[in-house]
C-alpha cells in the first residue's frame, strides 16, 4: 500500500507542482478555478483512496478520472 501511495503522490506531483502531501493527502490549487492560478490549497487527493475532492467547487474525481480530464 505504501508503494501505491508513493507512486500516487509522484503522479500528482508531476501534474499539480504547486501540491505538496499532508498526513495521507495530496493539497493543491485547485487545476481546474482561475485557469489554474487559484491561490488557496482548495483541492485534495487521497494517497489511500485515489478520490480527488475540490472544496470550491464541492465537485469530486477518482483519480483516473482527474487525470484524463
Amino acid at each position: 500500500m505504501a508503494d501505491t501511495r508513493r507512486i500516487v503522490e509522484d503522479t500528482l506531483s508531476r501534474f499539480l507542482p504547486r501540491g505538496h502531501r499532508v498526513g495521507d493527502e495530496f493539497v493543491s490549487p485547485c487545476p481546474f478555478h482561475k485557469g489554474g492560478q487559484e491561490k488557496s490549497a482548495s483541492f485534495s487527493v487521497s494517497l489511500e483512496t485515489g478520490m480527488a475532492f475540490c472544496h470550491t467547487c464541492h465537485e469530486g474525481w477518482g483519480l483516473r478520472m482527474l487525470l484524463v480530464d
